[in-house]
């Protein structure tokens, strides 16, 4: 288990896990999903969908389940957003070396499916 530090923004919406200024800021504790997965005797291909929304930690939450992706087979749902290009770009990639396919949905959420899957 890892501490990381949540920055608290004095606006809602715009909390981060990712190093930011602000005057508030609380210690989270934080697992990876391969580590939770393991722990909980959770079989990868009984997940459905994962929703990821985490204030720009997307990559890190990704990088968190690298070893589940092998058998991991479900729809993600995660928001991205558009102005950070680099986070973006590196989730795409990262969901194609595992036969994902990344399309918008909706604003700043992106579903994420595994191309290869018949229940798209």
């Amino acid at each position: 288990m890892n501490l990381w530090i949540f920055f608290i923004s004095p606006y809602s919406v715009t909390h981060f896990l990712v190093k930011q200024e602000t005057e508030k800021k609380i210690k989270v504790k934080c697992i990876k999903l391969d580590d939770f997965i393991k722990e909980n005797n959770i079989n990868p291909y009984d997940i459905k969908l994962i929703k990821i929304d985490v204030e720009g930690a997307e990559n890190l939450v990704l990088k968190g389940l690298e070893k589940s992706f092998n058998v991991l087979k479900c729809k993600f749902i995660i928001e991205i957003w558009e102005d950070n290009l680099e986070n973006k770009s590196f989730i795409k990639e990262f969901l194609k070396k595992f036969n994902y396919k990344l399309e918008k949905i909706h604003g700043d959420y992106y579903l994420a499916y595994y191309e290869n899957s018949s229940n798209k």
